[in-house]
């Protein structure tokens, strides 16, 4: 038995010649152990999660690595430093397999996609690959440096003159979109008992409703608002949503009165079942439960919204996600096929350059011969 990681192993392979045993677990960790007594030779910090399969060259002690961080890596068994890094996948990468003469690597991801890696004849230097990787940390690091100021600058936001008006307007459209859901869900419960009323009359039977109802008449339509602009209230509070800028949208959010959160909660669950702005909506969902998350949690009123919240808000987040790792995956490889082609356009043209001077010489060559002749 081998002991040393902190977290289970979900990986290992032994090399050809029996000599190395490596392990991948969830730690994050690899370790390279001898199989002539046992002990453990390196443990290397590999990946930024975890370690999903491990694999090892045939013939070699060369080995590849797959984690949940969407990475495969390449790694030497013998001086334990990392050779080579392949990014491609746009989700969690859970298997490798190899070909018996290791020319072809295939990787599967929770992205739905099976990438095939094949080797080249060009060298590799661990010097200028460590550079790259050191490269691609301090990018990285720029970035989230920017992100981070970027949160705070919006975090830090004041009320101004844009965001009370965008507050009224709303609070104005809200009100107005319940009262008309009111009116039309009265009309549909009159029209059902109608409708009940005189299916029971139609079948000769004798109620309590029918003998109530009896002199009722058919319950006419509301007529159609004019301050909708002839849209449903929920296509109208949608449009004052929209004209909403996004610097100002959670000021406005934080200026409406929480008796009518339940209402603003039941529309956004209309919108996201309806696929409708899921970006804006997801958004404003978000800082509502930032702000009320605690009063929303002892509202036994708004318990079922909160729910069909949930279900839908996971459901179209997780089409959405699936939709544009699809679609990132050709542009990704159309990115790099027209990479390709310009790399090979400005080749070709530098050749045509470069022909055209040396005919440019032989000419300028024969003409000074037939000069001399």
């Amino acid at each position: 038995s081998l002991y040393g990681h902190k977290l289970p192993v979900q990986a290992i392979d032994i090399s050809t010649d029996e000599t190395l045993i490596a392990t991948g677990s969830a730690d994050k960790n690899i370790k390279l152990w001898g199989l002539d007594f046992g002990d453990c030779h390196k443990s290397i910090f590999a990946h930024d999660d975890s370690i999903m399969q491990v694999r090892f060259v045939p013939n070699t002690h060369y080995f590849f690595s797959a984690s949940k961080d969407r990475t495969i890596k390449y790694w030497d068994g013998d001086t334990w430093e990392q050779i080579q890094k392949f990014e491609g996948h746009h989700g969690e990468i859970w298997s490798i397999a190899m070909s018996r003469d290791a020319e072809v690597i295939v990787s599967a991801g929770h992205d739905r996609s099976f990438r095939l890696w094949e080797r080249t004849d060009e060298q590799i230097f661990i010097e200028e690959e460590r550079e790259k990787h050191l490269d691609r940390l301090f990018e990285t690091g720029l970035e989230e440096d920017s992100k981070k100021y970027e949160k705070e600058s919006e975090t830090a936001s004041t009320r101004t003159v844009e965001s009370v008006q965008a507050s009224e307007r709303l609070i104005e459209s809200l009100e107005l979109a319940h009262q008309e859901l009111e009116i039309h869900r009265a009309f549909e419960k009159d029209l059902e008992l109608y409708n009940q009323s005189k299916t029971e009359k139609e079948s000769g039977e004798v109620s309590t409703i029918d003998k109530i109802f009896s002199k009722i008449e058919k319950p006419l339509a509301p007529p159609p608002n004019p301050l909708l602009l002839g849209k449903s209230p929920s296509d109208f509070l949608l449009q004052a949503f929209q004209t909403i800028r996004a610097n100002d949208l959670d000021q406005a959010l934080m200026l409406i009165p929480f008796s009518d959160i339940p209402k603003l909660l039941f529309f956004l669950d209309d919108w996201i079942k309806s696929g409708k702005s899921l970006e804006l909506c997801c958004r404003s969902l978000f800082l509502m439960l930032q702000m009320y998350g605690t009063h929303i949690s002892a509202n036994h009123m708004v318990i079922d919204t909160i729910r069909s919240l949930e279900h839908n808000a996971k459901q179209k987040l997780r089409l959405t996600k699936d939709l544009m790792g699809f679609n990132l995956a050709p542009l990704q490889y159309l990115k790099s096929d027209l990479k390709q082609r310009q790399e090979m356009a400005s080749f070709f043209d530098l050749a045509e350059k470069v022909e055209s001077v040396r005919k440019r010489r032989k000419i300028s060559a024969f003409e000074e011969v037939e000069f001399l002749h």
